[in-house]
């Protein structure tokens, strides 16, 4: 059975670790690659030190854009996951959903791994961590009726 564009985006997404995460700060990209986690509403969450220069982008611009892909895919039958979005740093409020959602998938649903990671202490104020939201406005997907193309279809979830 031909798979739809929404189902081809979800099993990218589902069967990759890293996103590349693309942030601009006073006309100047920056581009680096992060472990994501994505929810039930599709929401993409890393973690990452404070010192980074993605996190301090982020802070002064949300504006970003990322891509998922499998790099070891033979030319030709490559397809990966391109997306506009806005990211945040997660709000002591959503600190247990983000980073139980992160750590989840690190740590393949063990919850004793899990629970050292979910006090909000360690993602705020002088914390080295930080968690960031990655929320999709646009998601993208190369055309599967151009084989070879670089056409893209937008993604509906």
């Amino acid at each position: 059975m031909k798979q739809t564009s929404s189902q081809i985006a979800r099993k990218i997404i589902s069967e990759n670790l890293y996103l590349s995460l693309a942030t601009l700060k006073d006309g100047v990209p920056w581009n680096t690659a992060l472990f994501y986690a994505v929810d039930d509403n599709n929401n993409f969450y890393c973690v990452s030190a404070k010192n980074t220069i993605h996190v301090k982008n982020i802070e002064m611009n949300p504006d970003v854009a990322f891509t998922i892909f499998n790099s070891t895919e033979k030319p030709g039958d490559i397809n990966g996951v391109q997306a506009s979005a806005k990211a945040y740093l997660v709000e002591p409020k959503e600190i247990i959903h983000a980073a139980t959602t992160v750590y989840k998938k690190r740590f393949s649903k063990s919850t004793a791994d899990i629970k050292k990671y979910l006090s909000p202490d360690l993602y705020i104020g002088s914390a080295e961590l930080r968690l960031i939201k990655i929320v999709p406005s646009k998601i993208f997907i190369l055309d599967p009726t151009n084989k070879g193309g670089d056409d893209r279809v937008e993604v509906k979830f």
